[in-house]
């Protein structure tokens, strides 16, 4: 668990036979659980092992845990142990970057790639995350 700038970022442990988990959200740690949706913005399911959540009110906690997925067909698994988290109240730090265009930096390989549709798309670093092709 790691607290942010206005966002909790969950992590846990790969599990080999997943191809995906669903990361759920309650008040507190008995429920109600609820899967995070961001507005019907995003996909539920995420690839893992870790999830940044920007739904919480900073300052007020929230209790996350995540149920693995291991086929399209059969309902996700039983939660994990649940943990606390809290949004920060504070701003994140000021971005700063400087381009220097007086000289050659040198090639920058693409290293995301969207794939699928309107409807489904999938992030990719390289060809796999974690134990298997997720595109």
């Amino acid at each position: 668990m790691e607290e942010g700038a206005a966002h909790v970022t969950v992590r846990w442990r790969q599990v080999p036979s997943a191809m995906g988990y669903l990361v759920h959200k309650a008040p507190g740690p008995d429920g109600p659980w609820e899967p995070i949706d961001h507005a019907g913005r995003d996909l539920l399911p995420v690839p893992g092992p870790y999830y940044c959540d920007t739904t919480g009110e900073p300052g007020e906690p929230a209790w996350y845990a995540v149920a693995t997925i291991v086929s399209m067909e059969d309902p996700p698994g039983e939660l994990s142990e649940a943990v606390q988290g809290t949004p920060g109240t504070d701003r994140a730090a000021p971005l700063r970057a400087v381009a220097r265009a007086d000289r050659d930096g040198g090639r920058l390989d693409q290293v995301w790639h969207l794939v699928g549709s309107e409807h489904v798309s999938q992030l990719l670093y390289g060809e796999e995350t974690g134990e298997g092709l997720i595109g």
